[in-house]
């Protein structure tokens, strides 16, 4: 709030003047002395530059309080506006959750976050099974118009591939999307940490010992045979986890998870597998039973193999290739545009 400051130079009073109000502090009518009225007012207004700095009489003194009030009203837009500007986030991923308490301890560290950096939205994300998935976590944190995000694997190992892949796959849903993205950057591993030490002492100290009673119940339970026809298998080999199949995989199960496959048409199982051998078209998924190859496949891929193939039965022929006995290139990708949220 502005300030208002009063020392400032005085002007003669005739003496006992009267109140203008009739009453003073103790309720009774009283005079005032010379020099109690001020002839001058010199205001000063939080943040304003010099010029705005005065020394005027009292009849103008509130005109200059209501331009200067308007004038901090434009400074603090202003400053919400560069605030806006730079709306940075912090995503912390980890590679899934099947159960709620995984989510749960995802949600805590975010609010142990958010404590430690109120300047930013700190969000969590999956990159293999979970919600939300890492490209809908990032597409949201563009949608709200972040001018940073950095994100922070909770990896333990990271396998150099991991950064890798990450950084190829955050390129191509950028090159997708038509909407200004936000500078993007990794933190370091976790276990480069200084505090890592200390992290380490603290989960040896939290230690619990184990019950060596065998649980006689587990051991009586069977085991559904499920009624399945179909596999769709995501290849995991070095080239296709380097082209992204980690984010293939992930957007596979959600979208099992969601549509309930598993149970759906002639039922569909979900699977990593190792190196399914046409490296170069990778990311490499295979359905069974036909044994269709899909190279190159996108999120916007495997929307397509669910709908047309695993359900529909017909394979997708813009994604599949088929045995020729020659060596085949990955055919240029058709790239999708994603809706405005």
């Amino acid at each position: 709030m502005p300030e208002l400051s009063r020392n400032c130079k005085r002007r003669a009073v005739p003496d006992n003047v009267t109140d203008p109000k009739g009453l003073g502090r103790q309720g009774k009518a009283q005079t005032r002395e010379p020099g109690d009225l001020p002839d001058t007012i010199e205001f000063r207004g939080r943040g304003l530059p010099p010029e705005w700095l005065v020394r005027e009489p009292r009849v103008r003194a509130r005109r200059h309080f209501v331009a200067s009030l308007a004038y901090s009203r434009a400074r603090h837009a202003v400053t919400k506006q560069i605030e806006t500007d730079e709306r940075r986030a912090v995503l912390l991923i980890a590679k899934s959750a099947f159960a709620a308490a995984p989510h749960a301890d995802m949600a805590r560290l975010v609010g142990v976050m958010a404590e430690r950096r109120p300047d930013a939205v700190v969000r969590y994300a999956f990159t293999e099974q979970g919600t939300p998935s890492l490209r809908d976590a990032l597409l949201a944190l563009v949608g709200e118009g972040c001018s940073h995000v950095s994100i922070v694997p909770l990896v333990l190992p990271m396998e150099p591939s991991f950064q890798i892949w990450l950084e190829k796959v955050i390129r191509r849903w950028r090159s997708e999307d038509d909407r200004p993205w936000p500078d993007m950057a990794i933190t370091t591993q976790i276990a480069a940490s200084s505090v890592m030490a200390a992290l380490l002492a603290d989960l040896v100290a939290s230690a619990k010992p184990i019950d060596p009673a065998v649980d006689q119940k587990l051991l009586a339970e069977g085991s559904l045979v499920p009624d399945q026809k179909r596999r769709a298998l995501v290849c995991q080999g070095g080239p296709c986890n380097g082209a992204g199949a980690d984010a293939i995989w992930c957007h596979l199960r959600n979208e099992q998870q969601r549509l309930k496959l598993r149970t759906t048409g002639d039922g569909t199982m979900t699977a990593k597998s190792t190196c399914l051998g046409p490296c170069n078209l990778a990311p490499v998924v295979q359905v069974f039973p036909e044994g269709t190859y899909y190279g190159g496949v996108t999120e916007a891929a495997i929307d397509r193999i669910i709908t047309e193939h695993l359900l529909g039965g017909t394979v997708v022929e813009d994604f599949a290739y088929h045995p020729t006995g020659r060596k085949q290139r990955l055919r240029p990708p058709q790239i999708p545009s994603f809706p405005n949220p």
